[in-house]
């Protein structure tokens, strides 16, 4: 396969379905975001005992792929069929587990005290930026599926939860 070296040397690059883009665009700032996401969440996954837990990030980052799909295909209707609901689902019954297993914390938590928590602690933070650009993609009227979005919010959600589970040793 031949690379196309040096397209995107004018400031644009290709998105979903060879769309042109320019490289500050919303769009490529959000993609970005979420790639990052995906990253943050393998490192954490890399340092996870727990397999269940090691399963569910992986289970993630496919879903992540998917966030970026919708991101790509902003303004121009749905790029798959992906369940959200059913990841969304997913997600809200581990933190449901969490929740009956672990108390919530009473004050910050500083990341450090171990790998597998400073690294779900990154990967909440950067998930978090990925919430944002999207939020602001979806504002400059590049519409794309709301429960991307969504999956966002959760997954910084459960990725709290999951560093607190890992503090409790649990």
């Amino acid at each position: 396969m031949k690379r196309d070296l040096g397209s995107g040397d004018s400031g644009e690059t290709n998105v979903l379905g060879g769309r042109r883009v320019m490289k500050d665009s919303p769009i490529v700032e959000a993609l970005g975001a979420v790639d990052e996401a995906s990253s943050a969440v393998g490192l954490a996954r890399a340092f996870m005992r727990d397999e269940r837990r090691k399963k569910l990030l992986a289970d993630c980052q496919n879903a992540l792929q998917k966030v970026a799909a919708e991101v790509a295909s902003a303004g121009r209707g749905r790029a798959s069929d992906f369940d959200f609901a059913a990841a969304i689902a997913a997600l809200e019954s581990e933190m449901a587990r969490i929740a009956s297993d672990v108390p919530r914390p009473t004050g910050f938590l500083t990341p450090g005290d171990a790998p597998a928590e400073a690294a779900l602690n990154l990967a909440r933070a950067v998930v978090r930026r990925a919430e944002r650009a999207s939020v602001a993609l979806a504002a400059s009227a590049q519409h794309f599926e709301p429960a991307a979005r969504v999956y966002l919010n959760r997954l910084s959600d459960l990725l709290f939860d999951m560093i607190i589970a890992e503090k409790a040793g649990k």
